[in-house]
């Protein structure tokens, strides 16, 4: 299963209190050699077009109906949320259809946008494969999000 990637079965950090997951191991070796580690996952870190590409629309009338039952609960219970579109290391900027259609549901505070060729993608060194962004653009994109809303008071 570990062979078929079922199973990840790499050391990690997880801390169920806020929920995150850290791969020590690989900030380790990025940090350590970083040439090392990218050129070892030249299949996975490929050479990709300078033109913007851009998505199919994927929200069409099911998933429509789900997002607004989506809001709706938000709604009924007074949910604090944020939507973040992932910066993929693919570049693919989400269709401008779909992302209309979010910022329309869940409104422009609540709902960013970080895929398509921008400063985050553009730098192999954010990631530690093609999905997964390092903990560092975690946090910018967290501090990023919630730069204009006060702290929470904890009591």
């Amino acid at each position: 299963m570990i062979d078929d990637c079922i199973i990840d079965d790499r050391p990690l950090s997880y801390d169920p209190v806020i929920n995150e997951i850290q791969f020590p191991f690989l900030e380790e070796q990025i940090i350590n050699n970083p040439d090392k580690y990218y050129s070892s996952k030249k299949s996975v870190f490929y050479k990709r077009s300078l033109i913007q590409q851009v998505s199919p629309i994927i929200i069409k009338s099911k998933q429509l109906e789900q997002l607004k039952e989506i809001a709706q609960i938000f709604k009924i219970n007074h949910t604090n949320f944020k939507i973040v579109i992932s910066p993929l290391y693919d570049q693919i900027k989400l269709n401008h259809k779909d992302l209309e259609l979010l910022l329309s549901i869940f409104g422009e505070k609540s709902v960013f946008d970080y895929s398509g060729i921008n400063d985050i993608t553009s730098n192999k060194l954010n990631y530690y494969e093609s999905s997964h962004y390092r903990l560092l653009v975690a946090r910018l994109i967290l501090l990023e999000i919630y730069k204009n809303e006060p702290l929470a008071n904890n009591k």
